[in-house]
C-alpha cells in the first residue's frame, strides 16, 4: 500500500511541475507590473538585408618611410610571457602563475614575478632576459603565484623599484 502512495505521490509532483512549467511563466508575466509585453516587430516587418555589391578596400596604401619605419620601432611594446601555466614557447617550462616582460623605448618592466624563483629565472634565461636590466617590477596582486619570484629576482642581482 506505501508503494502505490509514493507512485501517486510522484505522479502528482510531475503533472505540477508540467503545469507549471507550461502555464508558469504567462501567468507570472501577466501578474508581474515590472515586465513589460515583448514589443519586437513580427519577423515580417523586418526589412531584408542584403550582401554589399562591392567589396571595399582601400584606396590608397601610405607609403613606407624610413622615417616611418623607425618611429613605429621606437613605439612599440614588446610584451614577453615569462612565466605563465600554458606552455607556448618550446624549452620555457611552466607553472601556475604569471609573469611578463614589457619594453617601451628605454624601459624595461617586469608584470609580476611568478609563483617560483627559479622557474622565473631559468625562464628568464632561456629568454635572454638579464635580471639586471629590469628597471621596475608592478605586481598585479599580493598571491603569491604573482609574487612569488621578487626574492629570487633581486637575489639575481635584479634592482627594481
Amino acid at each position: 500500500m506505501m508503494a502505490n502512495w509514493k507512485i501517486i505521490h510522484l505522479g502528482i509532483l510531475i503533472a505540477l511541475a508540467l503545469l507549471i512549467s507550461a502555464c508558469g511563466a504567462p501567468l507570472l508575466k501577466a501578474e508581474n507590473p515590472l515586465i513589460k509585453a515583448d514589443t519586437a516587430l513580427p519577423a515580417t516587418d523586418i526589412p531584408p538585408t542584403y550582401p554589399p555589391t562591392e567589396i571595399l578596400s582601400p584606396t590608397v596604401i601610405p607609403e613606407q618611410t624610413p622615417e616611418t619605419e623607425e618611429t613605429r620601432s621606437q613605439d612599440m611594446i614588446t610584451i614577453t610571457l615569462v612565466f605563465d601555466n600554458y606552455p607556448y614557447k618550446p624549452g620555457l617550462e611552466t607553472a601556475w602563475g604569471f609573469s611578463a616582460f614589457i619594453t617601451y623605448q628605454d624601459q624595461n618592466v617586469l608584470f609580476d614575478t611568478g609563483a617560483t624563483g627559479n622557474l622565473l629565472l631559468k625562464n628568464m634565461a632561456a629568454l635572454g632576459i638579464n635580471p639586471t636590466q629590469i628597471q621596475n617590477v608592478v605586481l598585479s596582486h599580493e598571491h603569491s603565484d604573482h609574487t612569488g619570484g621578487m626574492q629570487a629576482l633581486v637575489s639575481a642581482g635584479g634592482d627594481p623599484k
